[in-house]
């Protein structure tokens, strides 16, 4: 299976033999954000609680940057949360294919 068929499906990116948008997505801040499934650096803008993160596919990892304290809550299929992010903060998120972990 080419690659660029299964990690396209769905999105609005067009693949031309490189990889795209896989840096600098920003994502406003929300009670499930949706993480596009093709991100490995997302700023997140706003401060409203995260209490989930929308699913993406299993082993997808991202570096999260905040621009302001966000509430992350443990909750839904989000684990190790329960803290603010401080503006500037920046944290890492693995998804087992179930729940997204903090590391």
């Amino acid at each position: 299976t080419d690659a660029r068929t299964v990690f396209n499906a769905g999105s609005p990116v067009a693949w031309t033999g490189r990889r795209k948008n896989l840096q600098n997505v920003t994502v406003a801040t929300a009670s499930v954000p949706a993480v596009p499934h093709y991100a490995e650096h997302v700023t997140f803008t706003g401060t409203t609680t995260i209490d989930a993160i929308s699913a993406t596919w299993a082993g997808h990892e991202f570096t999260g940057f905040f621009s302001g304290a966000t509430p992350i809550g443990p909750g839904n299929n989000l684990k190790g949360g329960g803290f603010t992010t401080a503006a500037g903060g920046v944290h890492r998120f693995y998804f087992d294919g179930t729940n997204w972990f903090i590391r």
